[in-house]
């Protein structure tokens, strides 16, 4: 069976960069180092985006060539969603992951639809009393469509965004165009319940 293979793409939960490349700043940003985690596919998922591109973001390229357009999965721990619920505000301790996979076409019996195939990068959020938001980035070597899935088991990352660093970051992004909580529940379906309509984006 013939099979093409795409992405693109950046997030609705997350952050931005050329080639993954940080922030521009001043100095690294303070805040808690994070261990990637390693269960989220068990957490609650929320929503998928497909093809998306925010204002001021630049195209991330593909090794390849040509990055195809990109599947992203956004999941969040049982707990944190239940508190989001029940108050409509993310509790302290929330830890949020965006999946970005590569897209597929023509696969199987499928003429005409996409699907989601290699992890491309994670990006994960933490919401701490002491630090507010930070933003991390698991997988930002060499970004391709091909070979296995990439592994983070293990990875601890310093975060590549929050409050200390200067504007034009993913925390200002978040702080500014997010509906709620400096996450983009605009972009989840199944929280907008919880979520007055003047926060809605709508």
């Amino acid at each position: 069976m013939k099979k093409s293979i795409a992405i693109f793409i950046c997030v609705p939960v997350l952050l931005v960069a050329a080639k993954i490349a940080r922030p521009k700043q001043k100095q690294p940003p303070s805040g808690p180092p994070l261990m990637f985690p390693v269960d989220y596919r068990q957490w609650v998922y929320l929503s998928s985006g497909l093809n998306m591109q925010y204002q001021g973001e630049p195209v991330l390229p593909c090794k390849e060539g040509q990055c195809p357009p990109m599947f992203e999965n956004v999941f969040v721990p049982h707990d944190a969603y239940d508190g989001f619920v029940s108050k409509g505000v993310w509790p302290a301790g929330t830890v949020m992951v965006l999946e970005r996979r590569c897209s597929a076409q023509k696969v199987s019996i499928d003429t005409a639809g996409s699907i989601q195939e290699k992890l491309f990068l994670e990006a994960v959020s933490q919401k701490t009393t002491e630090n507010g938001w930070s933003y991390y980035l698991f997988g930002t070597g060499d970004l391709t469509c091909l070979g296995p899935d990439p592994t983070f088991n293990g990875d601890t990352h310093l975060p590549v965004s929050n409050s200390s660093t200067d504007p034009g970051t993913c925390w200002q992004c978040h702080r500014d165009h997010g509906a709620v909580d400096n996450t983009f529940v605009q972009f989840y379906p199944t929280l907008r319940p919880s979520t007055p309509r003047t926060h809605r984006g709508e």
